[in-house]
Order: structure tokens, then sequence, then C-alpha cells
């Protein structure tokens, strides 16, 4: 994250909020992908079910972020 962080608003055209929006959006899309992953082939039962709670919430908050940037265009 501390990586991703390094290079928000540094000679972009973009804000912070922007630049946040934008990178927690593909944070989350990432930890779908993640998460359908150890559905798929996990044997822990419990991981599994965390994976299938963070896919619902990361979902959830991937529209918002997605519903922001739509209202917020630059």
């Amino acid at each position: 994250m501390k990586e991703m962080m390094q290079g928000m608003d540094k000679g972009s055209h973009s804000s912070v909020d922007h630049e946040f929006a934008a990178l927690m959006s593909k944070h989350h899309q990432d930890g779908i992908t993640i998460a359908n992953n150890i559905i798929t082939y996990s044997k822990d039962a419990g991981l599994k079910d965390m994976a299938r709670k963070m896919i619902t919430d990361q979902s959830k908050e991937v529209e918002q972020f997605e519903a922001w940037l739509a209202a917020h265009k630059m």
C-alpha cells in the first residue's frame, strides 16, 4: 500500500480524492479475485467463509468507489 500511495497526485491531473477512490477500487477488485481463488482452491472452510464475506463487502465498496468517481468526474 505504501508503494501505491507514493505516486498519488505527483504530476497527476487528478485530486488525491480521485487517486484514493481509483486505487482502493482496484485494490478491492484484486482482493475479490484472490478471494475467489481461495474459494476455488482452499481446503480450509474458515478461510473460504472469510473469502465469501470479503467478496460481499468489497463488492459493495467497489460499487461505492465507482459511483463516487462517476459523480466527481474531473
